[in-house]
């Protein structure tokens, strides 16, 4: 999070670094809250490796399968493990990098709402719309509308619901 943290500087000033600050302010938030709580808990080199190869794009959008696939250990171990050291669900996690994706694409303005949908790894519109809501408190329509009328970046991402 640091090297991510990091790059912000490395942006150009205006939208392209706002864009980039959105799209990691969600994980950013996540650490905030639970990264003290973690710290007595040592993530298996796996476990973050595998965090890692499913932040790719082309990863987290074929979803868990593609996720026990580079594991390698059961969907069992591999929940339990999640719960254990990220107290989240594998598929809370795939979700969260999906939906964090798609805000960012919708931010760019290049793609339209359904292609977004499915560039992400969602099946099904409804359930990307219902995720969606429950991330950022609005639909993805409203989204670039709320976000630009929105004068703080905290409350551009989770919050747009004003």
């Amino acid at each position: 999070m640091a090297e991510k943290l990091l790059l912000i500087n490395k942006k150009p000033k205006g939208q392209e670094r706002r864009q980039y600050f959105l799209s990691i302010l969600p994980e950013l938030l996540y650490q905030m809250k639970f990264g003290c709580e973690q710290q007595d808990k040592i993530i298996p080199p796996w476990l973050s490796s595998l965090v890692e190869e499913m932040s790719k794009t082309e990863n987290f959008a074929e979803g868990l399968p593609k996720m026990l696939d580079l594991s390698g250990v059961s969907q069992e171990h591999l929940n339990r493990s999640f719960k254990k050291y990220l107290e989240l669900t594998p598929t809370a996690f795939i979700n969260m990098k999906r939906i964090d994706y798609s805000a960012e694409l919708l931010l760019e303005g290049k793609e339209n709402i359904l292609d977004i949908c499915y560039m992400c790894g969602f099946n099904n519109v409804s359930y990307f719309y219902q995720i969606f809501k429950e991330t950022y408190h609005c639909t993805p329509k409203q989204f670039v509308p709320l976000c630009s009328r929105c004068t703080t970046s905290a409350h551009k991402n989770r919050m747009c619901n004003s």
